[in-house]
């Protein structure tokens, strides 16, 4: 996150992360905006980024990975799109350390701004998922929404080359692309996913899921599913207007009982 203007977005994804199956979850941000994750997500630990320097925050950073053997990381929600948030990012793709990665939000509009860190994420050689939504897939792209929304198919499939990691191209129906040349679709859903914080819980989803034992593919599948799933329940059990991104991720214990 860039400041406590923007910490709603990794909050939403913290807690979907916890719901999925995160054991323990680390979240790193400014000083600023500190106390409003540990007062929103208290099972979290955090770091503190107490540096506008980018060296300085990328040195915190790598202390804790190396030092906690972290070895999934979730990056792009709230983070914003300066130069230490590059650096950041383009630390993450480097670090030996980290094997899974989920991309999200603002990682991805960093990337389509520039082409030596796309190609550096496609060379990195990790076990990723990125979670576009049509603006963010227009903006690597370089496409307009109205292309995308037309194409979308081709479009995961193009991105899925551009990055070589897993595609989930977020939209009513969501599709899923793969290096091995699959596609899924993901169907369940409802309007109630319509609301800004829905990308964010479902980013969290998918990293949760990832780093609690479930491979790329499968976290991505699920994933979308799961959060379908818990949005058909909240329009069944209320309407679809009413609801707020954080209450499906209250709904998704309910959610986990159906097959998945």
């Amino acid at each position: 996150s860039s400041g406590v203007s923007m910490a709603g977005a990794a909050i939403l994804s913290g807690l979907a992360a916890f719901r999925a199956g995160t054991g323990l979850l680390t979240i790193a941000a400014p000083e600023s905006s500190i106390l409003a994750f540990q007062s929103a997500v208290p099972e979290a630990l955090t770091i503190s980024l107490g540096s506008v320097n980018a060296n300085d925050s990328v040195k915190q950073i790598s202390s804790y990975i190396q030092n906690r053997k972290v070895k999934s990381v979730l990056i792009g929600n709230g983070l914003g799109t300066g130069n230490t948030q590059k650096a950041i990012l383009e630390y993450v793709l480097e670090s030996k350390e980290i094997e899974r990665l989920v991309l999200d939000a603002d990682a991805l509009n960093i990337l389509s701004e520039d082409k030596k860190l796309r190609l550096k994420l496609k060379n990195c050689g990790k076990d990723m998922i990125l979670t576009p939504h049509i603006g963010e897939a227009s903006r690597i792209l370089n496409l307009e929404p109205s292309e995308i929304k037309q194409e979308k198919i081709n479009v995961a499939k193009e991105l899925e080359k551009t990055t070589g990691g897993i595609v989930v191209l977020k939209d009513a129906v969501s599709i899923i692309s793969t290096p091995d040349n699959e596609i899924w679709v993901n169907t369940t859903g409802s309007p109630v996913l319509a609301k800004g914080g829905s990308g964010d819980v479902l980013a969290g989803l998918i990293a949760g899921l990832f780093t609690s034992g479930y491979d790329a593919l499968s976290s991505a599948i699920i994933g979308c599913y799961l959060l379908g799933k818990a949005a058909e329940i909240y329009e069944q059990r209320f309407s679809s207007e009413s609801a707020f991104a954080r209450e499906i991720i209250s709904i998704l214990p309910e959610a986990w009982k159906f097959d998945v």
